[in-house]
């Protein structure tokens, strides 16, 4: 069973477009010093999404480079309008093995930049080889904090979940904050590009459109 999620509630940062490390000391005083959100209490898990708008001038790909805690994920969309870059896990969902409506409605409804990540399998109903049976049926991450570039604005922000002390499956505001910023701590500023034979992810060599379910098909076939 899953939660059907709270919108995030979004806490901006600072003053208009920032420096890269100067959003990352403005959010770590803010974890440091804002105090829980006045709501009524509830033991239903809460989200806060806390950016900075940040000055950058390459792909989030290479800031992740410069990483080091796990988990790190990356997603962009086919015309790189919009492009994400996420270290550590503010909350990781598995998928049933049906995938579910309840899974797709509870990790979609956070709302604008705040975004979970991950997959589900294509075929349910197949084998699964050994290497690939911890990750399940499917597996979504919230990023604890991310960088991303959308229509071409930079955000860095960090996602917090948490609830009231009546509910133990999350941790509180104090925790998620302390954890948020345990992390933020480590990360690195440094986002110039790293060269082509250098780079973990791989090198796109040809990229094909599928606009319909016969061309997906179609593009699976030849892989």
């Amino acid at each position: 069973n899953y939660h059907i999620a709270m919108p995030a509630r979004v806490v901006s940062v600072g003053d208009g477009e920032q420096p890269l490390n100067v959003g990352l000391r403005k959010l770590a005083h803010a974890l440091s010093t804002t105090p829980k959100p006045s709501s009524v209490p509830t033991p239903r898990i809460q989200y806060v999404r806390m950016e900075a708008m940040v000055s950058c001038e390459s792909d989030p790909v290479h800031w992740l480079m410069r990483q080091q805690p796990l988990p790190r994920v990356y997603f962009s969309d086919q015309n790189k309008k919009l492009c994400v870059a996420g270290v550590g896990a503010a909350e990781v969902v598995a998928a049933p093995a049906d995938g579910g409506a309840a899974l797709w409605e509870r990790i979609s409804a956070l709302g604008v930049r705040a975004r979970f990540y991950g997959g589900s399998r294509f075929d349910p109903g197949s084998d699964v080889g050994s290497e690939w049976r911890s990750f399940g049926s499917g597996l979504f991450v919230l990023p604890q904090v991310d960088l991303q570039r959308s229509a071409g604005v930079y955000y860095l922000g960090v996602h917090l979940r948490w609830a009231d002390d009546a509910n133990p499956s999350a941790p509180s505001w104090q925790q998620a904050t302390e954890s948020a910023l345990q992390l933020l701590l480590t990360l690195s500023a440094d986002t110039t590009p790293v060269p082509l034979p250098v780079q973990a992810l791989p090198v796109a060599v040809r990229r094909k459109y599928a606009v319909s379910r016969e061309q997906w098909d179609e593009a699976v076939r030849d892989v």
